[in-house]
């Protein structure tokens, strides 16, 4: 453990350093929180602004510089969630959530962003690999005190006589989701038998492998088992673009190698946690797929607000306010609205028609504008790494941790349909940190 610490943990233990753990370790902490009002506040977001100033103070307008094409792009982003506001279902929800749209910009995209710019791209990637090694054993940790009857106050859920880890996060699958891209970039660079930036030498036992796929697959989530398949899926797809095998030359065999160790990991699983399997990872093969809470549950929110897109294909209802037109439509008997027969007693009305999927949440919320917005923003990434793997001046191994990162963001965002939420803080900080490596790296040459 100690030789592990010291690879990943950054040369110097400054103060910034300091609040820079802190902002990353805290992203996936949703119980971390207090409310105002209808809003919720998490710790993470005082770190993240204490962090801002200081940076601010730091490099001043330096700060605020951001790539033109990235900037064009989240302002089209802002002008989409300005609209649907203004056309809302619910003006009030949706002025919240165009408040945190702007909020999530500045301390979730712009400060990891201008953190690469700024300071050391390869200490804080450190930081931020660290941060979820951390996070990682504390959810390990909840595993083990229940084994022994202690149960941590911030675990969500017991079962019989464990409970399914999730550290600070709201349930075990966003644990799982956000530790997902973890998960993704050490298993590329194990393969590869490198670990930079975590170290400038190739690993030389397995150890940083096991545990990483350990502190993922302890969320007993079913989106922790389907990642690893979407990440095989990602993999093959990407095998087939000419650009892919000159940055990964080495991808079909490194397909291979995780289809096998994959297929070897799953049938331990059947058969050393037969239980745990039928319960949780497998759940959907064990019972009637199109029969099971979790699948119903996605699937009428799914129609639902599919039904809300072709009502309204251009902007939407605005974030927030799909819900309360919904609710408004059910209770006027409209016949293509669903809802499941039981809703949990602590939801409210609008919980009980909030969004399952992200996809058919923007299409709902922001219409067809909103998503071309998004499509935007990853598009800008595709050309920014596209534009890294061209340029004959920057070294292979820059190259091959663009597109680890490339492969990272892909399976993030496949996985994230698993879930919801427009603003989860640790997609838009992995998006934009490893967004802002990839461009550092070509302005640096």
């Amino acid at each position: 453990m100690q030789k592990l610490i010291s690879s990943v943990f950054p040369k110097s233990l400054s103060f910034i350093n300091v609040i820079i753990f802190f902002y990353f370790f805290t992203l996936h902490a949703d119980r971390l929180n207090f409310k105002f009002s209808i809003f919720s506040f998490r710790l993470n977001n005082i770190i993240a602004v204490f962090l801002f100033i200081i940076l601010a103070l730091k490099y001043q307008v330096k700060l605020f510089v951001m790539d033109k094409k990235l900037f064009y792009g989240l302002m089209f982003l802002f002008f989409s969630i300005f609209v649907s506001t203004c056309i809302s279902a619910n003006i009030y929800r949706s002025v919240g959530d165009f408040l945190l749209y702007n909020f999530t910009v500045i301390f979730y995209a712009l400060l990891p962003y201008s953190l690469i710019m700024n300071e050391n791209e390869e200490e804080v990637l450190k930081i931020y690999f660290f941060s979820f090694i951390i996070v990682g054993i504390y959810a390990l940790t909840q595993l083990g005190l229940s084994f022994v009857g202690v149960f941590d106050p911030f675990a969500s859920q017991q079962q019989g006589d464990f409970i399914r880890p999730n550290a600070f996060a709201y349930e075990a699958s966003f644990y799982a989701l956000y530790f997902s891209p973890f998960m993704v970039i050490i298993n590329l660079l194990f393969i590869k038998r490198k670990l930079y930036p975590l170290s400038g030498q190739g690993i030389k036992n397995l150890f940083i492998i096991i545990i990483t796929n350990l502190l993922f697959l302890i969320s007993t989530s079913s989106g922790a088992f389907f990642a690893y398949f979407i990440l095989i899926l990602v993999l093959l797809i990407l095998s087939l673009f000419s650009n892919v095998k000159m940055t990964f030359p080495e991808i079909k065999r490194t397909l291979f190698r995780f289809i096998l160790a994959t297929s070897l990991l799953t049938l331990m699983m059947v058969y050393v946690f037969d239980n745990i399997a039928k319960e949780f990872f497998f759940k959907f093969f064990y019972t009637s797929f199109f029969s099971h809470h979790s699948f119903l549950e996605r699937w009428f929110q799914i129609k639902n607000y599919w039904h809300v897109f072709l009502e309204h294909p251009f902007f939407g209802k605005g974030i927030g306010g799909v819900s309360q037109y919904l609710f408004d439509q059910y209770y006027q008997s409209n016949k293509e609205i669903l809802l499941r027969d039981s809703v949990e007693e602590n939801f409210t009305a609008l919980q009980a028609f909030g969004s399952m999927n992200v996809v058919t949440e923007i299409l709902a919320s922001l219409g067809i504008i909103g998503f071309i917005a998004f499509l935007y923003l990853f598009f800008i990434y595709f050309k920014t790494y596209k534009k890294l793997v061209k340029n004959i001046q920057i070294e292979n191994t820059v190259k091959e941790l663009g597109f680890v990162f490339l492969v990272s963001i892909i399976v993030m965002l496949i996985t994230l349909q698993f879930s919801q939420g427009l603003f989860r803080t640790y997609i838009w900080v992995h998006f934009f940190i490893t967004f802002g490596y990839i461009n550092k790296k070509i302005k640096l040459v």
